[in-house]
């Protein structure tokens, strides 16, 4: 689903009944899907797992729908008035991977959770 890039174009072309549209429509429509394949993910790796490692996909499922909600809460605070803008749709989006093209070489990351879970720093040893 491309939810958050329209929701960036939306806000970038001052669309706010495209962004009204997405938050009450989409974004709870969004939320109910998650909702229904955590349930049915849960089923099916108890039928094939014991419990352990379950509790790493709730964390994740759990973050994603509040992300949601955050992303719902925001936007109606822009649309409300309450906020003038939206910070995190103010600032342009880093590169998810190669910071080295114009070094001559390809850096290659590993999609781990806590280094792309955010752009703030959570991860500590």
């Amino acid at each position: 689903m491309d939810v958050g890039r329209r929701i960036r174009n939306a806000y970038q072309e001052n669309d706010k009944e495209s962004l009204q549209q997405i938050t009450r429509q989409e974004l709870p429509e969004l939320r109910s899907q998650i909702e229904h394949f955590h349930v049915l993910f849960s089923y099916q790796w108890l039928k094939e797992n014991k419990v352990f490692g379950l509790d790493t996909v709730d964390i994740r499922m759990g973050g994603l729908l509040q992300c949601i909600k955050r992303a719902e809460s925001r936007i109606e605070d822009y649309l409300s008035g309450q906020i003038d803008c939206i910070d995190e749709l103010e600032v342009e989006i880093l590169p998810f991977t190669d910071f080295y093209t114009d070094k001559d070489f390809v850096a290659t990351i590993a999609n781990q959770w806590h280094t792309i879970a955010t752009a703030s720093m959570i991860y500590t040893t």
